[in-house]
């Protein structure tokens, strides 16, 4: 029985931004981190049958002394689906691992392009991904139990 989501929210659950002092070089190139996470939700207010799994994503460019950037930046983008709880384990992971993605990860992206830019710097456009960049969701299981 494939996963299909009877609805969703998507949440910004953290922004941080700090600009540093930053003189530009030549072999200047930023080196965002990513990161994902998976789970199931205890949500109180679902419908009888429903079960609530969650895909976020995370961003981290970080100023060091070997890798000046001209900003510290740390973006963390959540969503939170509603889905049928006869989904099995592997279902609700595939379906994070996939719509998940391609549902929540575009959300990242334009929460860092538009607050960059807010900040009277370039914008800084996240890469487009494929969901097989992050890899496979839930090796411990965590999502549809």
């Amino acid at each position: 029985m494939a996963c299909t989501s009877n609805g969703y929210r998507i949440s910004v659950e953290k922004f941080d931004f700090k600009k540093n002092l930053f003189q530009k070089r030549p072999d200047f190139m930023l080196s965002p981190r990513y990161e994902k996470a998976t789970g199931k939700v205890n949500a109180t207010n679902l419908q009888p049958g429903e079960k609530a799994i969650f895909v976020s994503f995370s961003v981290t460019i970080e100023n060091t002394e070997k890798e000046p950037t001209p900003f510290d930046l740390h973006a963390l983008v959540r969503g939170i689906f509603i889905v049928d709880e006869k989904s099995s384990e592997q279902d609700a992971c595939d379906f994070l691992d996939t719509y998940g993605t391609q549902i929540v990860f575009p959300y990242l992206r334009s929460l860092v392009s538009s607050l960059t830019a807010a900040a009277m710097i370039p914008s800084l456009q996240l890469p487009l991904i494929s969901p097989d960049d992050f890899g496979h969701s839930c090796p411990n299981g965590n999502a549809g139990k």
